[in-house]
């Protein structure tokens, strides 16, 4: 399992992905500075279209891929590893200049956790303007990875067992900003749980009566 209390840094603005098929976890210290997306799941692999995988299990059969954007997350194990967040550290600012914590990548970027069941316990994941996505997985299976101008999102088929997404202790997910920004839940039960919240829509203090309102919140069972 990797516990993480710490910050994950990386250089540029590329996407980074943390794999451990058995599990992450996310402490109340833990913070990103990362310049493009970020993905932390509990797959076994990375494939890169008809390229070839990364396997986080075997990582020596695996190709030489780093020019290539990833196309899925395998999941091939008969108990997927749980995915927890209950990072409470500081992570700069919002759109509108105020000081917030959590899990943060760039405005307009794209967070995703992708796990067995996914647990937001009393922490923050914040992608203003961007995408937030929440997925559990209660059998093996494969989710979809879709890249398109540097922006990831998921899709998952209805043939993929859900497993559950719980928010408590007064966690939050927020994507509010002047325009944009969408979170999606793929789970077979969703629990939002003392004082816990999703937040979407333009932000307080943001918005004009021209701006085009883009968000959405998808809650897929």
């Amino acid at each position: 399992m990797s516990n993480i209390n710490g910050s994950i840094q990386t250089l540029g603005s590329a996407n980074l992905f943390l794999i451990n098929p058995n599990g992450i976890v996310f402490g109340p210290n833990a913070s990103l500075n990362v310049g493009g997306s970020f993905v932390a799941s509990s797959a076994n692999a990375i494939q890169f279209g008809n390229q070839g995988f990364f396997s986080a299990t075997n990582p020596d059969a695996s190709a030489p891929l780093l020019t290539i954007n990833p196309s899925a997350l395998f999941f091939n194990q008969s108990t997927i590893a749980a995915i927890s967040n209950s990072s409470v550290a500081p992570a700069g600012l919002a759109p509108a200049g105020t000081e917030v914590t959590g899990l943060k990548v760039p405005d307009g970027q794209s967070l995703l956790l992708v796990g067995g069941d996914v647990n937001i316990n009393g922490g923050s994941l914040r992608a203003y303007g961007g995408r937030v996505f929440l997925a559990g997985l209660a059998a093996p299976g494969t989710v979809g990875l879709n890249v398109g101008q540097n922006i990831l999102t998921l899709s998952m088929t209805e043939d993929v067992q859900r497993a559950n997404v719980s928010l408590s202790n007064g966690a939050s997910v927020n994507v509010r900003a002047l325009d944009g920004g969408s979170i999606a839940i793929n789970a077979q039960n969703v629990s939002l749980t003392g004082g816990s919240i999703l937040r979407a829509g333009i932000q307080s203090g943001l918005g004009t009566p021209k701006a085009c309102i883009n968000s959405r919140m998808d809650i897929l069972f």
